[in-house]
């Protein structure tokens, strides 16, 4: 039958994890959907749901909590603002993250720590640019 299976609980196991993902992302979408109609307790149950990975993944960056705090209160004011605005197409947890990081290189730059993009070629130095090797 299904020799590689070890046990009747592992079929099981695999389903109830990718259900718990389709789930959880189903009840995200829903949120998301009443806080575009503008539904204030559709916020904080998503807040509640996400608040914590979203912060531990700003201070990962940003190093200080009361920054971290701030720009987190940012994601979820940015996720009121914006719901109306959300596409899907993955998981709204996705959606969070790419909102937290973007704010979090948004407060980087405003701090002066992290400057933006730069073409490589315009900030090469003379003595490393192909133009020059050779001479001096």
């Amino acid at each position: 039958m299904h020799g590689h299976l070890t046990g009747k609980s592992a079929p099981r196991l695999v389903a109830s994890s990718a259900t718990r993902e389709i789930t959880g992302n189903n009840v995200d979408a829903g949120l998301v959907a009443r806080i575009a109609a503008g539904d204030r307790q559709a916020l904080r149950i998503l807040y509640i749901r996400h608040h914590a990975r979203i912060r531990r993944f700003i201070l990962h960056f940003v190093g200080n909590a009361t920054l971290a705090d701030d720009l987190m209160h940012q994601v979820f004011l940015h996720v009121w603002r914006n719901a109306g605005n959300f596409v899907g197409g993955g998981p709204i947890s996705t959606w969070l993250l790419c909102v937290a990081r973007q704010k979090t290189i948004e407060a980087a730059r405003r701090r002066g720590r992290y400057p933006r993009y730069q073409d490589p070629a315009s900030t090469a130095s003379p003595t490393n640019s192909k133009s020059t090797q050779g001479r001096v």
